[in-house]
């Protein structure tokens, strides 16, 4: 595939209609309103990425700053099923890499859920660790588990 063909870039207004589809497709019961995704891509304080093959949406993260925190929040991230198996999960937590960088920030932290194996084993391969736990934290009583990746171990690569 021509790189030009793949994209990562800001989200914007007009993109709503589609992660609000996207958001539903992959998280179920556990997806953001319409409301929230509105929020997220024009107030928030961080960032929200597409990643586009083809001027197609086919993933997303979101990313959370909070000033005077050293670490960067990996808020949400998903990609279509559609999309699944070609490392755009890989590109877009490059990106997040990038942007916390960028920022200062040493370290990303996200939660995911004790159930979402396949999640877990990615950012287990990019070398997250479980830092913690959230009881109940999901609407099906699942807890999520707390996972961080310090920066600096990539600073050679």
């Amino acid at each position: 595939m021509k790189a030009s063909e793949l994209t990562i870039r800001l989200a914007v207004k007009t993109d709503l209609d589609e992660l609000v589809r996207l958001e539903q497709e992959c998280f179920a019961a556990e997806s953001f309103s319409r409301r929230q995704i509105l929020y997220l891509l024009s107030r928030a304080a961080g960032n929200f990425f597409v990643l586009t093959e083809q001027s197609q949406i086919a993933g997303f993260i979101v990313l959370l700053k909070r000033k005077n925190s050293l670490g960067l929040r990996v808020y949400s991230l998903a990609v279509a099923p559609a999309f699944r198996g070609k490392q755009y999960a890989r590109r877009l937590l490059e990106k997040a890499v990038q942007v916390a960088q960028e920022s200062g920030k040493i370290f990303l932290f996200l939660e995911v859920s004790e159930h979402n194996t396949g999640a877990i084993q990615l950012y287990r391969n990019w070398g997250f660790e479980h830092t913690g736990r959230r009881k109940n934290y999901y609407q099906d009583g699942s807890d999520a588990l707390l996972m961080r990746q310090t920066l600096s171990s990539l600073a050679g690569d």
